[in-house]
């Protein structure tokens, strides 16, 4: 197995042409819902680890007593302990449900109040709120804004097993008449703030998730070859799967307008995202794998040798079993189309979480009409070449650190013409080769 390693991260300070829309995905990655969500809760920690930390607005709201009126304010607050138990995340369509019932918070405050109206009593002290179990749902809002996820809610509400309020101080006579009416309102008011509280941190989840930051990767070895990594639609949720739409286009810095694979390639296939039940599935248009072989034999010049000369850009086509790859030389000003056959390869550097898909190539045919050309030594000087730079010249891709990308299996798709490289999530959260 040749030794691929990529040693780039994205720089993302490249301006790439022109905003994508979901016609331009000629890559996406497809989990069955289970999968995605085993997946999901190996960030739990980092989302609880953002509400710990959130900044919480403080809390105020009017009591009407009739014939006066209290104005109640909850400033300070902070969270000062917090128990993360078993949290479940599931989504479905267009619909979220969060399960944190074994889940235990404690907020602490200072509280005021001030009455409207004669004798203008003043009274102040603090606040412990012990909170367990919540369980929130609704409905959200996902679509790709310049390359990146951005996901919100329309609508969301939230349920806790119970809320358990202390106030402390508190001496003026007239809290202590209505301290029974203060805390059915101030219950009302907490949920209502831990529900916005837990939405905020639920959105900055899912978007961290889902956005790896990186828009645009430099190959390491031609670092003006650029493969665009840009979200062109939000998350697609649909029955028992998630899909991520993403570009696969590559450009050249000399030109960033060139744009060898256009929506109008595009437009006739179709996104097969339930075609597999495997959990993972990444899927590869072959135009997009076309667009690199052009970027690389235009701009770098890559595939020709001191023994022939590459006059057009190679071309892949799957089959049911294999890629087929067709280019045409120039040997002593004659023309032979040649065709190789290749077997996908995946290797990575699991640190940067960036990888490459390059082919290991054989020979299959050559044609040509000059009788004095050797084939047969032609076929064996190319299928070595190219197996040389295939692992640099490669596509380039980002994934995460939880799966093995290199034990997924190709299977090709010669009638939508993709190559999905298929297989499972495995349970628990071991980051793999970290």
């Amino acid at each position: 197995m040749l030794n691929c390693i990529i040693i780039s991260l994205c720089s993302n300070s490249i301006i790439l042409p022109r905003d994508l829309s979901i016609t331009d995905s000629a890559q996406y990655v497809v989990t069955t819902t289970t999968a995605s969500m085993r997946y999901m809760k190996c960030y739990v920690s980092d989302f609880m680890g953002y509400v710990y930390n959130m900044v919480i607005p403080d809390i105020s709201f009017d009591l009407n007593m009739g014939v006066t009126q209290l104005n109640f304010k909850f400033s300070d607050v902070k969270i000062s302990n917090m128990n993360v138990g078993n949290i479940n995340l599931v989504l479905n369509q267009n619909t979220f449900n969060l399960n944190a019932l074994q889940t235990e918070l404690e907020i602490l405050s200072v509280w005021t109040f001030r009455q409207s109206s004669y004798p203008f009593t003043n009274d102040n002290g603090t606040a412990k709120f012990s909170i367990k179990g919540a369980q929130m749902k609704g409905l959200l809002n996902s679509s790709a804004k310049q390359g990146i996820i951005v996901t919100n809610f329309i609508s969301a509400s939230a349920d806790y097993e119970s809320i358990q309020i202390q106030l402390q101080g508190g001496n003026s006579a007239l809290f202590q008449s209505i301290v029974d009416l203060i805390m059915g309102a101030i219950s009302e008011q907490i949920q209502k703030q831990l529900s916005s509280i837990v939405c905020k941190a639920l959105v900055e989840l899912i978007n961290t998730i889902f956005d790896d930051g990186c828009n645009d990767m430099p190959l390491p070895k031609y670092q003006n070859t650029i493969k665009d990594a840009r979200y062109t639609a939000g998350i697609q949720l649909g029955a028992g799967y998630l899909a991520l739409m993403q570009s696969g286009y590559m450009y050249h810095t000399k030109n960033m307008t060139d744009e060898y694979m256009t929506p109008e390639k595009m437009n006739k296939t179709k996104f097969m995202f339930n075609k597999f039940n495997n959990d993972i599935q990444v899927v590869v248009h072959a135009e997009s794998l076309n667009n690199m072989f052009y970027i690389f034999h235009k701009y770098e010049n890559v595939y020709t040798t001191e023994n022939y000369k590459v006059i057009e850009a190679p071309t892949v086509e799957f089959t049911n079993t294999v890629a087929l790859l067709t280019m045409k030389v120039l040997v002593n000003e004659s023309i032979v189309e040649i065709q190789l056959v290749g077997s996908p390869k995946i290797d990575d550097n699991r640190k940067l979480e960036v990888g490459c898909m390059y082919f290991d190539y054989q020979q299959y045919a050559a044609s040509s009409n000059d009788e004095n050309i050797d084939t047969n030594t032609l076929l064996q000087q190319i299928v070595f070449h190219m197996n040389k730079i295939s692992h640099d010249a490669c596509y380039q891709f980002s994934f995460t650190h939880l799966v093995d990308f290199r034990t997924l299996q190709p299977v090709f798709d010669s009638k939508e013409q993709y190559i999905r490289l298929v297989g499972e999530i495995p349970n628990g959260c071991a980051k793999y080769g970290l």
